[in-house]
C-alpha cells in the first residue's frame, strides 16, 4: 500500500471518529428520572414505629421529566393514586399500609430502556387511625 493511500486512509479514519465523538458530546442526555422518595409520618405518635397499618401518609417523589411516576409497595397497601403526572419537578400520592411488617416503597418513571426507580424501606407497626393522627401501638 502507498503512502498516499495510507495517509488518506488515516485522515478517513480520524474524521470518523471526530464526527463520532461530535455526535455523543452534542447528544441531548436522557432525563435521570425519579430523583428521590420520602414519607412524611404526619402526626405519629410510636413506640416500635413512625407508621401505623390503617393510616395515611403523603409519598412524595421528585424527578427531572415529565413523564408519569409510578408508586408501587411490595406489602399489601393501598395508594391514593399509582400514576402521577410531576408538576414541578415532584409527584405525591397517599399511602395507606394494610399490614405491620417491613414495606419497600418504589416510585419509578421514564421511558424505553430508560427507566429509574428508588425505593425506601419502612417498617410498619399496628396503627390506630385517630383523626389526623397515628397512634402506632408494639
Amino acid at each position: 500500500m502507498s503512502h498516499r493511500i495510507r495517509r488518506r486512509a488515516a485522515i478517513a479514519v480520524a474524521g470518523l471518529g471526530t464526527a463520532a465523538m461530535t455526535m455523543v458530546l452534542t447528544a441531548p442526555t436522557a432525563a435521570a428520572g425519579v430523583n428521590s422518595i420520602t414519607i412524611d409520618p404526619g402526626i405519629s405518635t410510636a413506640s416500635s414505629a413512625a407508621y401505623g397499618s390503617g393510616c395515611s401518609y403523603t409519598v412524595t417523589a421528585t424527578t427531572d421529566n415529565a413523564h408519569p411516576v409510578f408508586f408501587g409497595s411490595t406489602a399489601l397497601a393501598g395508594f391514593s393514586q399509582n400514576w402521577v403526572t410531576p408538576v414541578n419537578g415532584r409527584v405525591s400520592t397517599v399511602w395507606t399500609p394494610r399490614q405491620t411488617g417491613t414495606h419497600v416503597l418504589t416510585a419509578s418513571s421514564g421511558e424505553g430502556g430508560a427507566l429509574t426507580f428508588r425505593n425506601t424501606t419502612v417498617v410498619v407497626g399496628n396503627g390506630v387511625s385517630v383523626g389526623p393522627g397515628c397512634v402506632v401501638l408494639p
